[in-house]
Order: structure tokens, then C-alpha cells, then sequence
């Protein structure tokens, strides 16, 4: 079903919309989740005041719809896992 939730894996563009603002003031999709952040090897666990930098690898967690909305956020193709 395309309400079905999924793990997606997002890299984040060095021109995506996300950049320079807190994950709070995103306004993800309800029932969207990041769930962490990989930067440059290291594992970053996110709040509302986390801020995402150019080539950041952020899992997801959302259904299709969410992830669309949140792949126009970072700028980067989703792959569901």
C-alpha cells in the first residue's frame, strides 16, 4: 500500500532548502521521523535545533508521500530500505 511507512536514506545537496535551519522549523510531515544523521563517519542523533550540512547521509523514517516531501527538503533522491 503507498500509505505503507518506510526507512529511507536521503544525502543531503549542497544547495537543498534544509540547509542553515533547525529540523524544527522544517515542518516535516506528520508522522515523519529523522531518525539519525551520519556526518563525516560519525553518527549524529537529531533535535529540533540539529541543522543539516551539505553531504549528510539522514535516515528517514515516513511513508512515500512524507519522504517526497522531505527528498524537496534535502534535495536528494530517496531509497527505501
Amino acid at each position: 500500500p503507498s500509505s505503507a511507512t518506510l526507512i529511507f536514506e536521503l544525502r543531503v545537496a549542497a544547495d537543498a532548502p534544509a540547509l542553515g535551519r533547525p529540523l524544527a522549523e522544517l515542518a516535516l510531515p506528520a508522522g515523519a521521523l529523522i531518525i539519525t544523521i551520519r556526518r563525516k563517519g560519525d553518527f549524529v542523533v537529531p533535535s529540533g535545533k540539529t541543522m543539516l550540512q551539505p553531504q549528510d547521509e539522514v535516515l528517514v523514517l515516513a511513508d512515500r508521500e512524507g519522504a517526497r516531501a522531505i527528498e524537496r527538503l534535502v534535495g536528494t533522491a530517496a531509497q527505501a530500505r
